[in-house]
């Protein structure tokens, strides 16, 4: 869907668990940064989400997007031929120990060059 200032969209992600004992993740949150701090995407997945051990799955993200967020990533990658990003929120797993809620905050760099 698009609006005035943005739009959403689903992404599917894969994940892995490498743990020998399955996850089950009950709520998701995450915000997607470029350059330095430009906001171009956030969302939450209130879904529980089965990983079995050691074992991968397909989740679907709800994704809401900015316009300036994706004008600012296109600027960058015009300018540098990459785009530098930040991914940070939270996610809420069940464990055979109980719930936990564990920040993330990962960064990276999509590099039109690389092959």
């Amino acid at each position: 869907g698009l609006g005035t200032q943005g739009g959403n969209l689903e992404v599917q992600l894969g994940v892995y668990n490498p743990n020998n004992f399955r996850l089950d993740a009950t709520r998701l949150t995450y915000r997607v940064f470029v350059g330095d701090s430009v906001g171009v995407a956030s969302g939450t997945l209130d879904t529980q989400t089965t990983v079995q051990a050691g074992d991968s799955t397909i989740i679907r993200l709800p994704v809401s997007f900015t316009y300036s967020g994706i004008g600012a990533a296109a600027m960058q990658l015009m300018r540098t031929g990459a785009v530098t990003y930040r991914v940070g929120g939270d996610v809420t797993v069940g464990t055979p120990v109980g719930n936990f809620t564990v920040p993330y905050n990962t960064t990276g760099q999509f590099n039109t060059m690389a092959r």
